[in-house]
């Protein structure tokens, strides 16, 4: 038996919009950010329109661990759970690992970026180097 809930909440500086996609044991998640409190209307016209706009993560699992769990398994995964935030959710856990996930990718960009400058900078000095040397 699957769903998909629409989640509304305030994380502090905006109204966040938290769209979970279950079925069995397996959660995707997607995320909007309304800015100023929607109203039921606008919410309406937005789950008619736009849900089908949004980036759903990939498939996580909702971390209810299948078969028997050994004793010490299963204190390690009472001690997480007691030491997570409150609250949250497997989907926020998903939105977040692909938030990390695109962070990663951005770095590896900007650090090729990077280099590419650094190559094209070296290439000038020496281009320039090489000219004052012979006398241009």
């Amino acid at each position: 038996m699957g769903g998909i809930t629409l989640t509304v909440y305030f994380d502090g500086r905006f109204w966040t919009g938290l769209a979970e996609d279950f079925d069995g044991c397996v959660i995707r998640a997607g995320r909007i950010v309304f800015g100023a409190e929607p109203a039921d209307c606008e919410l309406y016209a937005f789950v008619l329109s736009r849900f089908g706009e949004l980036n759903f993560s990939a498939e996580a699992e909702s971390g209810e661990p299948s078969g028997p769990v050994s004793f010490k398994r299963a204190r390690k995964l009472a001690r997480r759970a007691l030491e997570s935030k409150p609250g949250a959710t497997a989907s926020r856990q998903a939105i977040s690992r692909e938030y990390e996930k695109m962070k990663t990718v951005r770095r590896a960009d900007a650090r090729r970026r990077k280099e590419a400058e650094d190559d094209r900078r070296f290439l000038l000095k020496s281009l320039k180097r090489k000219r004052k040397h012979r006398g241009h």
